[in-house]
């Protein structure tokens, strides 16, 4: 009696004996494991490509929350509940951007909070506390927005009961492998679990691909200083690997004046090509791109805003995480970045007029320290198709069809020419006895319904 190879399987492991159907879901779910590795070792091992990003917007746009543990990190809100964009109405320009970006790498914005500026906020309403005098100065009054809209978008997390939120301001900007670069700080978050931060609980395996133990993190920080060792009693940190880093020239190249300066930090650690590291927040300054827990909203909305501002609202931030008030992670070299087109339109901050705007644009931006930028992949997404000079040769090859359609109905009519020619020449039929010539009848016996016999015998 022969024995289904499932049944040896399970035999050899030592596993009970199952149904028939049992052993073909097993069989199928092997099978589709093993296809799956298969196809994710030939896409990590390709490069990047127009027809890889595009690919992505096809499969990920369909993708769901169901996603559980740390492959929701890949699902179109990266694992976090929200993903929530602060942009000033006016800024239509950004807005327009964060929609291409988002489908092209198959992210799903959910909520737009409008920002404000210092112009719509009643002085009453002001910050208390030192912060507040160094913002009623010229050059940081119109931080008094910023200051507010933030605030906005922890009160939005708060009062909906958000478990996790990305906050993204509009000039940001990401590589286009940032699904996988997250699952990638997902795993690397994970494997700190027990070290440098308390071990995952089974809540947190199951549905949370970053865990809950944090206030904020930070992804698209202009500066990170690590925790002194009387703080840490050693330098904690852990390293991950991210196959889709950029180069160290690149993450070099963005170095400016002290701030987006990484190398020296990656020296430090010994961080190879392909590897990011983790570290708790400490002087982390950005918030072009931070996520906000539940808890962290109500804390920082409580310090930030309740309490007493000491500064500006990304300092006072830095401030609390280094009196350990809240608490987060950083990551180096970062994995976003604000994107800068050298203009004043970079800021909505600074004062400008209409006459300032317009010395610079897109085409001529860059973003600190982001390898494959999704931004500069509009380049070669959107190449212009020529449709013109497409069309030109589309004339032409249709021209040329033409002619051979003419060529080949000129073929035929000499065909029909000779066939016509063939039939009404005289037939010879072969008796036993005689030869025999028949001629066609001609239209005028035909018409008069002759019955004359046009055989003649010879």
């Amino acid at each position: 009696m022969r024995i289904p190879l499932a049944s040896r399987v399970l035999a050899v492991a030592r596993l009970p004996m199952l149904s028939r159907g049992h052993h073909f879901f097993i069989l199928t779910v092997a099978v589709l494991i093993v296809v799956s590795l298969v196809a994710f070792s030939f896409d990590r091992s390709a490069g990047f490509s127009a027809s890889d990003v595009l690919l992505r917007v096809t499969t990920a746009v369909s993708s769901t929350s169901r996603v559980s543990g740390v492959n929701a990190a890949t699902n179109e809100t990266l694992g976090f509940a929200k993903i929530i964009l602060l942009s000033l109405k006016t800024r239509t320009d950004r807005r327009d951007t964060i929609a291409l970006m988002c489908s092209v790498t198959g992210i799903k914005v959910t909520t737009i909070i409008d920002a404000v500026e210092t112009k719509d906020i009643a002085p009453k309403a002001y910050p208390s506390g030192a912060g507040l005098k160094k913002l009623l100065t010229d050059r940081f009054h119109p931080y008094v927005g910023s200051w507010r809209s933030h605030m906005d978008v922890l009160r939005y997390i708060v009062d909906n009961h958000i478990e996790t939120a990305l906050v993204l301001e509009d000039d940001i900007d990401w590589d286009v492998h940032l699904p996988e670069q997250m699952i990638a700080f997902a795993r690397g978050i994970r494997a700190s679990s027990g070290t440098m931060r308390p071990r995952f609980s089974q809540d947190e395996l199951a549905r949370a691909p970053y865990g809950l133990d944090w206030d904020i993190i930070h992804f698209a920080p202009s500066r990170v200083d690590s925790a002194p060792a009387s703080l840490n009693g050693y330098d904690a940190y852990s390293k991950y690997t991210d196959e889709y880093r950029q180069s160290d020239g690149i993450i070099g190249a963005g170095c400016q004046g002290g701030w987006f300066c990484w190398l020296s930090l990656m020296d430090k650690v010994g961080l190879q090509e392909t590897e990011r590291m983790i570290l708790p927040s400490y002087n982390t300054i950005g918030l072009a791109a931070i996520a906000v827990s539940y808890t962290g909203a109500q804390r920082l909305l409580y310090y930030l805003s309740y309490s007493e501002l000491p500064d500006t609202v990304d300092r006072s931030i830095s401030a609390l995480l280094q009196q350990g008030y809240v608490h987060g992670w950083s990551m180096v070299p970062p994995l976003m970045a604000e994107w800068k087109v050298h203009d004043i339109a970079d800021s909505d901050l600074l004062p400008g007029d209409t006459e300032t705007y317009g010395g610079a644009n897109n085409s001529n931006g860059h973003s600190p320290g982001i390898g494959n930028s999704v931004h500069r992949s509009f380049r070669t997404l959107f190449r212009p198709e020529m449709y013109w000079d497409t069309r030109n040769a589309d004339l032409e090859e249709v021209q040329a069809g033409q002619n051979e359609l003419v060529q080949a109905a000129q073929r035929v009519t000499e065909d029909d020419a000779e066939d016509t020619a063939i039939v009404e020449a005289p037939e010879v039929k072969v008796d036993e006895k005689d030869v025999t010539i028949s001629m066609p009848a001609t239209a005028a016996q035909t018409d008069a319904g002759a019955d004359t016999d046009t055989t003649s015998t010879r």
